[in-house]
């Protein structure tokens, strides 16, 4: 008799606990689409473009804050040294120091640079008169 009452109680056990794991899963997979749908809404950034020697833009914001801007449409050249307001959406954000440099001795090899920098989407830019 009490062996029944256990076999009973364990499978009950074994039922509740697989329900328990299904909802579990089904509620960590519905968290996931929905992060996965959620895109960042654009938002106005403004700023200098500057340009590199080998065409890496930049928005510099303030002394402290800049990002690399790419865009596929967008040719940054002709805002180049210009104050402009731009709608972007950050496809790569980074915390901490902006510029790591690491130094390494002189007969084994140069100073070596990491850059570590946030990077925007342009999807619209205007120029601004100051």
């Amino acid at each position: 008799m009490t062996s029944l009452f256990f076999k009973r109680s364990l499978s009950e056990n074994k039922l509740r606990n697989f329900l328990i794991g299904l909802y579990i899963l089904i509620i960590l997979g519905l968290s996931a689409s929905v992060k996965a749908q959620t895109t960042s809404q654009p938002y106005p950034y403004r700023g200098e473009i500057t340009m590199t020697a080998e065409g890496t833009a930049f928005l510099v914001v303030s002394d402290r804050e800049y990002y690399e801007i790419v865009s596929n449409d967008i040719d940054f050249e002709k805002f180049n040294g210009t104050y402009v307001e731009v709608n972007a959406e950050i496809v790569k954000l980074t915390s901490g120091p902006v510029l790591t440099v690491q130094e390494m001795a002189p007969i084994d090899a140069d100073v070596v640079s990491q850059k570590n920098i946030s990077v925007l989407h342009v999807l619209r830019i205007s120029e601004i008169t100051l």
